[in-house]
């Protein structure tokens, strides 16, 4: 559903401004509105943890972190979904995101979220009838050690991470702004 409204939102952010200079037959300075929409809705995820995390409550079961949307509670008892992020560059992100069964969701990197939700999920493989249904991805798995994927997965998901950004990203970017001109051109 956040992928559906980002989506529209980017559509919308690149298909009224060139109707509007194809109308007004203007200057096709709007170009670099839909270019800058779309690198600032992609580098500000309104679930990514600003500073600090605090991991608290029974068992270290609660997992609270300011995000640009506001402050955030997780409960790891509750989760629903366990996810695992990269993104190549200068510094590698690599980001855990965690759903609760409220939809709460945040995109964490600390070690002691790692620890915390490691325990989490063994706590209910010992009991799974207790807990809301729970997806794990094998990359996620990964991370929090809780199963070991073949180095060749591993080899070809560390390659599609660096290409990703360094290639395909900078070139659908780039079809955008040429669709975007030959719109305003008309």
């Amino acid at each position: 559903m956040r992928w559906a409204i980002l989506a529209a939102a980017l559509a919308l952010l690149v298909v009224v401004p060139g109707l509007m200079i194809r109308l007004a037959h203007s200057d096709t300075g709007w170009a670099v509105v839909p270019f800058i929409a779309g690198v600032v809705l992609a580098f500000l995820p309104s679930s990514s943890a600003i500073g600090k995390v605090d991991v608290h409550g029974p068992k270290a079961s609660l997992i609270t972190a300011r995000t640009p949307t506001g402050i955030r509670t997780l409960d790891l008892g509750q989760l629903v979904r366990v996810r695992r992020y990269t993104i190549a560059g200068k510094k590698w992100t690599d980001q855990l995101l965690l759903v609760d069964a409220l939809g709460v969701r945040l995109f964490l990197d600390d070690p002691a979220v790692d620890r915390a939700v490691h325990a989490a999920l063994t706590r209910r493989r010992s009991n799974p009838d207790r807990f809301p249904a729970l997806t794990v991805s094998r990359f996620a798995a990964e991370r929090l050690d809780l199963e070991q994927l073949p180095t060749g997965y591993r080899r070809l998901r560390s390659l599609f991470a660096f290409l990703v950004p360094t290639l395909v990203g900078p070139a659908a970017l780039a079809l955008l702004g040429a669709a975007f001109l030959l719109i305003a051109k008309g």
